[in-house]
């Protein structure tokens, strides 16, 4: 499966979970919290609130964009299975 087919995924599968704890550790990693990354991403803090709780049932792959950007990391940081700083 490529990684970026997660939309066809039941929301608690383990690339949720997996994709928000990747979410949550870049955020934390920058200090920020997700007002202040719905702010610089333009992704609703309720999106991200979302995804960090591993229910982000179907968002787009714009929005992953939008948070990568926003916490200055590759997008495959957020999708893949590595933890890059």
């Amino acid at each position: 499966m490529n990684q970026l087919d997660f939309y066809d995924l039941a929301p608690d599968d383990a690339v949720y979970t997996a994709i928000g704890s990747r979410l949550r550790y870049y955020r934390c990693l920058r200090g920020m919290n997700q007002i202040q990354l719905a702010e610089a991403s333009g992704v609703s803090r309720s999106t991200i609130g979302r995804i960090e709780s591993y229910n982000n049932q179907s968002c787009s792959i714009a929005v992953f964009i939008s948070l990568a950007r926003a916490l200055r990391v590759p997008l495959e940081n957020l999708l893949s299975d590595k933890i890059l700083t």
